[in-house]
């Protein structure tokens, strides 16, 4: 075939070229994610709409109030606070329609390595499993039906969500947030109502994604009014806890665990850090009777059956591994410390034994003008004259 016969083809690849999003203020194309389709005819069969999303959240509060209690005695529903499931409740309903409570896709979210959050595990500040059991008591109150399960995407959904710049890997469950419809879970429509008047004066905004809304710390409610202050403010009670202080841990942990880092022989990677992120770790060595001698001979026992980590990434769970591998009963500094008690106390023996000795010999001595001692310095010195005679 001739050059002029030749022609050019478009590689395979050049359709699936993912366009360039707009990052920090930087113009360029924005295409929005994909999203999943709902089939029609899936909401004929679902309970009937909520009247609004305050009135919905005030409705899972009171059948949280008059049901649980009983659901949770015959251990039907799994354990979750009231303030906990309010609080998932409201960040839920926040993704569903407006209008209607439906096209719920909030996603329960995760915890990255880095310690990012996201979804439901990021806005309520709970981990995953938590959520999961608000979500579990919610349907258990028939507040919330499920109408598409979350599935992991198809190839063709995946090739084109990448088209698009998207990296999710599968579809969030489809939801619809309505007022029970159980006969067996009565509605006190008072008690609704009281909660609305209480809670809910200021309206919900909205906060995340598209859907944005007011955190309820900072909402007009009763218990911020007798307070006293601004109905905005935050409350105290709602703030994230801080760690454990150091009066949290045993005396004797953080005691092990300032030895440790002061120990000449110790490694590093455990000086590195302090004593009181080394208390949790050292506590059941310390309330066997451990020293920082044990910590330092457990981890050269370690080192002698396996190669050793000058930089391990999580030292922490690296140190309670090491300590893990010996037996806590019979610190392994303990053998070492009796053989050098041993020698000691032989060397000890020995030196009192030499004194003994030398006091034994002195008290039977002749005084020095005894007439034995004169006849022998005399004999001594006879001696030394006959040889230098010859």
């Amino acid at each position: 075939m001739s050059s002029s016969q030749k022609t050019t083809t478009t590689p395979p690849h050049a359709s699936l070229s993912r366009p360039y999003r707009r990052k920090g203020g930087t113009a360029g194309l924005f295409v929005m994610p994909l999203r999943q389709e709902i089939p029609d005819g899936t909401y004929t069969d679902t309970p009937q709409c909520w009247w609004s999303r305050a009135t919905w959240i005030a409705h899972a509060g009171a059948q949280y109030e008059a049901h649980y209690p009983t659901l949770r005695a015959a251990r039907l529903v799994p354990s979750v606070s009231k303030k906990t499931f309010l609080d998932v409740m409201t960040d839920m309903s926040a993704g569903a329609d407006e209008k209607n409570g439906r096209d719920c896709r909030t996603p329960v979210g995760y915890v990255r390595r880095n310690g990012h959050r996201t979804g439901l595990v990021h806005s309520t500040g709970k981990c995953r499993r938590t959520v999961q059991r608000a979500r579990a008591l919610a349907r258990a109150l028939s507040i919330l039906t499920e109408v598409i399960p979350g599935r992991l995407r198809t190839l063709a959904e995946r090739i084109e969500s990448w088209r698009r710049g998207d990296r999710s890997r599968g579809w969030c469950s489809v939801s619809v947030l309505h007022e029970s419809t159980n006969p067996a879970l009565p509605v006190d429509n008072s008690h609704v109502q009281d909660l609305l008047e209480q809670e809910n004066v200021t309206p919900l905004l909205r906060r995340r994604g598209k859907h944005f809304f007011l955190p309820r710390e900072l909402l007009t409610t009763t218990k911020n009014m007798k307070k006293g202050g601004a109905t905005h403010r935050k409350d105290s009670s709602t703030r994230p806890k801080k760690g454990k202080r150091a009066a949290a841990f045993e005396p004797r942990a953080l005691l092990l665990a300032s030895k440790c880092i002061q120990h000449p022989d110790m490694p590093s990677w455990v000086k590195n850090h302090g004593a009181k992120s080394w208390a949790s770790v050292l506590t059941k060595a310390a309330r066997a009777g451990w020293d920082a001698d044990d910590v330092v001979e457990a981890i050269r026992d370690y080192s002698l059956a396996h190669s050793i980590l000058h930089r391990p990434e999580n030292p922490w769970g690296y140190l309670a591994r090491i300590i893990k591998s010996s037996d806590l009963q019979c610190p392994p500094a303990r053998a070492l410390k009796a053989h050098e008690a041993a020698m000691d106390k032989r060397r000890i023996d020995q030196q009192r034994a030499l004194r003994a000795e030398w006091n034994r010999r002195d008290a039977h001595a002749a005084d020095p003008d005894s007439a034995a001692r004169r006849a022998a310095v005399a004999a001594i010195a006879q001696q030394l004259k006959s040889r230098t005679r010859r």
